[in-house]
């Protein structure tokens, strides 16, 4: 089954827009991993299954850590899986 990796809103490409730019590019990694080989089989240290539809994204960067919380959509169209970033959930530790 296909992933599509997609932000939430403009509130989510706006936090996400304020991290450095070396956790920008480890999300856009991470998000082409899911994608490639699904999210089940992204295991640590990228992330983790939270419970449910939850899973952790971690982003490790010069300016330290961030993480994200995501949850699995419905896709749109057959064959297709949707991760949505959650809004407020990328923090940069410093």
């Amino acid at each position: 089954m296909a992933w599509a990796v997609e932000t939430l809103n403009e509130t989510v490409d706006a936090e996400l827009s304020q991290l450095p730019a070396d956790m920008r590019a480890r999300l856009v990694r991470i998000s082409e991993l899911i994608e490639s080989v699904d999210l089940p089989n992204v295991k640590e240290p990228h992330g983790r299954h939270v419970c449910g539809p939850l899973w952790e994204i971690r982003l490790k960067g010069k300016a330290g850590i961030a993480r994200a919380l995501s949850r699995l959509a419905p896709g749109r169209g057959a064959g297709r899986r949707r991760l949505g970033w959650s809004p407020q959930q990328a923090r940069s530790s410093r």
